[in-house]
């Protein structure tokens, strides 16, 4: 009995010292690439954001039709498509556009574009008088230099996402946000938003691929999961046949694209429906504000684990395998063992995704995919750090 405690007290001090040195070398290798001069060789950001998510929940989910997601504020989101509007006089044809959409009696209408200091372009002052006219209205903001000055009275919302993200999963959490901005003018009050360390809060998608289904295509599958999108030159050109749809409701004009081709303003996201990894951008900006403002208004977010918890959670299942892989030397029961627990971390976080509890597995599943040759190449240097602590007990 005690040697076969002795051997596994030695296996488990083994295994806890692989641990310590990963983590040494991931650290290490993350400060790294931190280095300017090194950023372009960093994939472990761009890698494990991008399976932060698993997005084999958005797969299952379009399968069932969200039957358990479905989106429950009083306030229809709709979406108005601009592409139809004409370039070169776009500025006046927004100006049609609002005065069209203000005699409907929307809630809220939020403006998701950003207009260059031109003040030569058609339609510039009615826009800028119009803005000021209505208080039901929000203006986007970004970032770039030279945007039109908009009158003091006038609400803007930034509508730039957190960076460095391969397809769109995190959204601001700050007040400041577009979709905050709405939430706050259609409910005259702040949203509660869940703060993280980051300052950004994963988006629960409530559509499925690019999120939008034409207002009159009512036999689409999706019709009733995505949300419903309104040609805005259509909408010019006979405002009564949307009244109904519009009326009390939270409007987002923005460019949805002429086809399934023009990605403009268009991003990846994990709700693609025809590809895991290597995305295209199919979801376009307006659609995405459109999720984390039905989030908001629902109060419906993913509970985000604590970090303690987090990376208790993490070495414990990294200590497993180590403690699997230095019992056994076959290759077989390696791979074996490594695919078991990838698979088991996979469905775990797919498990608690249906309770909308969201925990990061890109990481640790990047590092069970290196750790057994990790664990082969540093094999000898451990073993000489336990002789010597065997030699100091004596």
């Amino acid at each position: 009995m005690k040697k076969f405690l002795s051997k596994y007290k030695r296996l488990f001090l083994k295994s806890f010292i692989y641990l310590l040195i990963f983590h040494f070398l991931d650290f290490c290798l993350t400060k790294a690439f931190e280095l300017p001069a090194l950023q372009v060789f960093s994939i472990q950001n761009l890698v494990s954001s991008d399976f932060s998510y698993n997005d084999l929940f958005y797969r299952a989910q379009n399968k069932s039709g969200f039957k358990d997601f479905k989106r429950k504020h009083k306030e229809e989101i709709v979406l108005i498509n601009t592409a139809s509007l004409d370039g070169e006089d776009f500025r006046l044809g927004m100006v049609y556009l609002i005065d069209s959409l203000q005699k409907c009696q929307p809630k809220t209408i939020g403006i998701d574009f950003t207009f260059t200091n031109d003040t030569s372009k058609a339609g510039t002052s009615e826009l800028l008088e119009m803005s000021s006219k209505y208080s039901n209205m929000v203006f986007a903001v970004d970032r770039k230099p030279n945007l039109l000055k908009f009158p003091k009275n006038v609400v803007l919302g930034n509508v730039e996402f957190p960076m460095e993200q391969f397809s769109i999963r995190y959204y601001n959490s700050n007040n400041e946000s577009f979709a905050g901005k709405l939430y706050t003018k259609s409910r005259n009050k702040n949203p509660t938003i869940p703060i993280s360390n980051s300052g950004s809060f994963p988006i629960f998608y409530s559509c499925i691929h690019n999120g939008t289904t034409d207002y009159n295509d009512k036999m689409n599958r999706d019709y009733e999961v995505n949300f419903k999108s309104i040609d805005a030159a259509k909408l010019i050109e006979d405002p009564s046949q949307y009244s109904s749809a519009i009326k009390n409701n939270i409007i987002i004009v923005g460019h949805l694209g002429r086809n399934e081709f023009d990605i403009e303003d268009c991003f990846p996201v994990p709700t693609d429906t025809n590809d895991v990894v290597n995305r295209l951008p199919v979801m376009h900006g307006p659609v995405i504000h459109a999720n984390a403002l039905s989030n908001m208004l629902d109060n419906q977010f993913f509970s985000v684990p604590n970090s303690l918890l987090s990376i208790i959670l993490t070495n414990l299942i990294m200590l497993v395998l180590i403690f699997f892989i230095i019992q056994h030397s076959m290759k077989i029961y390696l791979i074996g063992g490594l695919v078991l627990i990838s698979l088991f971390w996979i469905w775990f976080s797919l498990y608690l995704m249906e309770f909308k509890i969201y925990i990061q597995v890109g990481t640790t599943l990047i590092g069970l995919l290196i750790l057994e040759e990790f664990i082969e190449v540093f094999d000898p240097f451990v073993v000489r750090i336990i002789e010597k602590i065997k030699k100091r007990k004596k």
